[in-house]
């Protein structure tokens, strides 16, 4: 049984061979959005309120996701990005008009950046910017 062991052993990485676990730099927004709030046990007002302030904090969230990669960008030289629409509601009439359009990140488009809190979904905006990089056009 000895040898089951050893052989296992021989498998398994030592500490120094994996691959090191990445924090995110301070000033970072968080990864982790809030929790979803629960239903059971509420009135209807209440239930709308706390989704209310929840839609609100996920807008925050992703707006300040999208600022910080914007920052992280524009620090690489990037400087134009493509608007990707994720409309799923299909209700974002600034996701349909700006979907597929090139925009630089020194002149955004009417409405703002993406996730700038302009979309009129009755959540929050999925949109992300596509960065372009000279030389790497699809």
């Amino acid at each position: 049984m000895i040898w089951f062991w050893q052989r296992i052993a021989k498998k398994v990485q030592k500490p120094e061979q994996c691959i090191p676990a990445v924090k995110a730099p301070l000033g970072r927004p968080g990864l982790i959005p809030s929790a979803k709030p629960k239903k059971r046990g509420k009135t209807p007002e209440q239930w709308e309120a706390e989704l209310a302030a929840y839609r609100l904090a996920m807008r925050k969230h992703f707006a300040e996701i999208a600022a910080f990669e914007r920052e992280r960008h524009i620090a690489l030289g990037i400087t134009h990005y493509k608007w990707v629409a994720v409309d799923v509601h299909g209700t974002c009439d600034v996701a349909k008009r700006n979907d597929g359009k090139v925009f630089a990140f020194s002149a955004p488009p009417q409405e703002g950046h993406v996730q700038e809190g302009q979309c009129n979904s009755p959540d929050w905006c999925r949109c992300f910017a596509k960065p372009i990089v000279q030389g790497f056009e699809d």
